[in-house]
């Protein structure tokens, strides 16, 4: 997904959106002092992640930035809790909202809410 949110950030900063991209290669152990140091000028964090947001790179988030006391919003982006189906990666990212243009415009719709 790295590469799938690199293209979201440049969608977002071609909007006037400040946005950039944190990749965490793994989650066990989580490097949760990098998790804290992305949040110093954060007004949103965004995960992203081929798989269930339940258990994954958004719940580590949370978790770390809850435990340090951190109250930045955090959008989770993955498949909902449900059977995401069979076919072709990209086919099933599209029909899930996983692609950089869906990501992007989601992220400004919430963003825009908040400010």
């Amino acid at each position: 997904m790295v590469h799938k949110a690199l293209e979201t950030a440049d969608l977002l900063n071609s909007r006037g959106l400040s946005a950039s991209v944190w990749n965490h290669v793994c989650l066990k152990p989580l490097d949760k002092e990098s998790v804290i140091e992305g949040t110093k000028d954060a007004q949103l964090l965004v995960s992203m992640e081929e798989h269930s947001v339940i258990g994954g790179l958004g719940s580590a988030v949370a978790e770390t930035l809850a435990e340090a006391g951190i109250g930045v919003p955090l959008i989770r982006m993955g498949f909902n809790d449900l059977f995401v189906g069979v076919g072709e990666r990209e086919d099933l990212l599209c029909k899930h909202g996983l692609h950089p243009k869906s990501m992007a415009e989601k992220i400004e719709r919430i963003f825009s809410k908040r400010s």
